[in-house]
């Protein structure tokens, strides 16, 4: 079977080969099958998605609970997986959703070509058996967590490092580190991410946690340095930065595709530009693109997170009548004559929901994705039917503008 995994920017592939050793199945089979990202999932779309192709593939209820054992070669690495009354991978009893985790990882990392390798792959499937998923997922992203301040709720991400066997520690305030088992752990990250009630972990105080983690109360200056630690690494600041990251070094790496540009401008100050355009905090960053056909602008549209957190323009043309004066017609009317005219300008701002851009959601990540959707926007243009209604002329590979130029020259009358 040749798995094809969709990412926001690119497509995966890898294959999986299965042989039966016992039982019967016919769920991996010579077929081509696409796995997209869930972004209804509590932890990584990607993964989570990975895992419920692997779940629904080798739970037994699918085969009227038959007994089965099963090779499956992911790539170079051969795994064995079965179910005689409990899950096995490798000889080794995991619930199902262990298991599929495994895989998952495993299929993921043989997509890579640096990874394709037995000795790599077989490191990978050792640590996702003997490290449960939820702490793999904090040690890669960081652990989640929230807190209500000024009766707002706020979501934060804090930093885990493994420190022994089965024990971590997590980064509650400014270079303070406290101690959590591998148990505690998980049941930390059922509860923030998954919103589990099962433990004791969930709903902490930033000072009950402390107590938890350190084994004492803070004082008040300890408890304020740590609710200003907190509020610094909000998961949405984050996000927003790393995507902001990536920006740039996609702008680095296409430099002739990308241009990137953010106008400076503090808190609640407005800037008016030569041609009257007004500027603030909310607008005040644009992504350019050079796609096959069209130059493509996306502009920051205001600071709060949705699905419209940017408006996209295309650089085409409108066609104005101008009237030129009058003729006198053979009835002896006079009637008006006019010329069509061609202006060239950005047109939009046009509708794009960002649920056909695989549901980026932050404004780094939103300008991104429809980034590089437009790069080919030979195809984008027929699947985003808002679009084509903006695209007076069909074609302006003849009339492109030069990105630098226009920044240094026309920032206030184009943008």
């Amino acid at each position: 079977m040749r798995i094809v995994i969709r990412t926001q920017t690119d497509s995966l592939e890898t294959n999986i080969e299965a042989k039966i050793q016992r039982g019967f199945t016919s769920a991996f089979d010579g077929r081509r099958q696409t796995i997209t990202p869930n972004y209804d999932a509590k932890g990584d779309p990607l993964h989570s998605a990975i895992v419920s192709f692997f779940m629904q593939k080798l739970n037994s209820r699918r085969y009227g609970g038959t007994h089965y054992e099963w090779v499956l070669n992911i790539d170079c690495l051969m795994v064995v997986v079965s179910y005689d009354g409990k899950y096995k991978i490798n000889g080794t009893p995991l619930p199902l959703v262990s298991v599929a985790n495994a895989l998952a990882r495993v299929t993921y990392f043989s997509c890579f070509e640096d990874n394709k390798n037995i000795s790599k792959l077989m490191s990978v499937l050792i640590d996702s058996i003997t490290i449960p998923e939820p702490v793999s997922y904090v040690l890669e992203n960081r652990a989640p967590y929230h807190f209500y301040s000024d009766y707002k709720k706020q979501e934060v991400r804090l930093n885990v490092q493994p420190i022994g066997n089965s024990k971590y520690a997590i980064e509650i305030s400014d270079s303070v580190w406290g101690e959590i088992s591998q148990k505690d752990l998980v049941t930390f990250v059922n509860s923030y991410r998954d919103s589990k009630k099962r433990g004791n972990w969930n709903n902490l105080s930033p000072k009950m946690l402390y107590s938890r983690l350190i084994g004492e109360e803070p004082s008040e200056g300890q408890l304020k340095l740590m609710k200003a630690f907190l509020s610094q690494n909000r998961t949405q600041d984050i996000v927003e930065r790393r995507a902001k990251e990536l920006i740039v070094e996609t702008c680095e790496r296409l430099p002739n595709h990308f241009l990137y540009h953010k106008e400076e401008v503090e808190e609640g100050e407005t800037l008016v530009m030569d041609s009257g355009l007004r500027v603030n905090s909310e607008n005040n960053e644009w992504l350019f693109v050079r796609g096959k056909l069209y130059d493509w602008k996306i502009r920051k549209a205001h600071n709060a997170q949705s699905r419209q957190s940017v408006s996209t323009f295309v650089y085409n043309t409108i066609t104005d009548r101008i009237k030129t004066g009058q003729v006198q017609n053979e009835n002896g009317e006079w009637v008006d004559t006019f010329k069509e005219e061609k202006k060239f300008l950005w047109r939009g701002p046009i509708c794009v929901d960002n649920l056909a851009f695989n549901g980026a959601t932050s404004i780094g990540d939103q300008m991104v994705a429809r980034g590089y959707a437009f790069l080919n926007d030979e195809v984008t243009i027929n699947l985003i039917n808002t679009i084509n209604g903006n695209l007076d002329t069909k074609d302006m590979s003849e009339h492109r503008l030069d990105f630098e130029d226009l920044l240094e020259n026309d920032l206030g009358v184009l943008l």
